[in-house]
């Protein structure tokens, strides 16, 4: 479909992913991306641009700031924090703290890098010593902006005892073993975790109460909006149920099959600026001059 056909006075909400979406793969936001949102900012301060993502809320302090977000919702950890204006708590789920013992226990064996999220903290309880391209998990997840620690002496202790509450469980492997790691995850039943994506060598494993669509559908009945009148923008698998729900779901050209089969449009890839190009097609906005050279920052 063609994005010159969605009138602009439609669209009430905009929600995008992060990595992968506004982010180009050196984890920098594309000039023209930039341009286009904080024209948006500018000329249509009321037209709230929300963020959904993986991460947690302290990693995104600097894209908030950039690009003037502040005063908006946003969601993290894939839909387990959900965060109103100035960074107030609307909602947060967390997994039974048996069925994150029961992952650690059954990954183990494996020696799969593994990572439990709490809130704004990221430990690695799990170390897989031979890394990607020479390079250890917890340096590959450190280049997404997340800040991960080794897990300190008795965490998993504090998570059975109640004190640690735990929103999301990463598993980071080669993306050949990542089939055989997901048949065996799913064997926790649908009401304990459900399993999602957001790159080729990554698993991560949350509530069955949490996503990126259940969060931004909290967001739409808050914000008196309908789902018809969100544009969003997503290229992982989960994205794909945000993508399904807003009235105007883009895929970015480098986004998974799931994504992109569940969206209305498809637009440029990340490096290309590709969220700027749509919002710059729908918003009639004049392009910088600098936009194809996605390094920038």
């Amino acid at each position: 479909m063609d994005s010159t056909s969605i009138n602009p006075d439609d669209i009430k909400l905009i929600v995008s992913d992060v990595d992968g979406t506004l982010l180009n793969s050196h984890h920098r936001l594309h000039p023209r991306t930039r341009s286009a949102i904080l024209h948006l900012r500018k000329t249509r301060p009321d037209l709230p641009f929300i963020i959904a993502t993986g991460k947690p809320y302290a990693a995104l302090a600097e894209v908030r700031e950039e690009l003037n977000l502040s005063d908006f919702p946003c969601i993290h950890l894939n839909g387990c924090m959900v965060y109103g204006p100035g960074g107030s708590m609307m909602r947060q789920d967390a997994l039974d703290s048996t069925v994150v013992l029961q992952m650690v226990d059954m990954l183990r064996p494996m020696n799969k890098s593994t990572y439990l999220y709490v809130q704004d903290e990221v430990f690695e309880v799990i170390k897989d010593p031979v890394g990607r391209n020479g390079k250890a998990w917890l340096d590959v997840l450190r280049g997404f902006g997340e800040d991960v620690k080794p897990a300190p002496d008795g965490i998993l202790d504090h998570v059975r005892e109640g004190q640690v509450k735990v929103q999301k469980v990463v598993v980071l492997a080669d993306e050949k073993d990542v089939p055989d790691i997901r048949k065996k995850l799913s064997a926790f039943p649908p009401d304990a975790c459900s399993q999602t994506s957001a790159l080729s060598y990554a698993i991560e494993l949350i509530c069955s109460t949490s996503s990126k669509e259940l969060a931004l559908q909290t967001l739409i009945d808050s914000l008196d909006v309908t789902p018809q009148n969100v544009l969003a923008f997503g290229d992982g698998e989960n994205d794909a149920g945000m993508l399904a729900l807003a009235g105007h779901g883009v895929a970015m050209a480098n986004a998974m099959h799931m994504a992109k089969k569940r969206a209305k449009y498809t637009t440029g890839t990340n490096d290309d600026g590709g969220v700027g190009m749509f919002l710059e097609e729908v918003f009639n906005i004049e392009p910088v001059t600098d936009s194809r050279n996605p390094t920038l920052n």
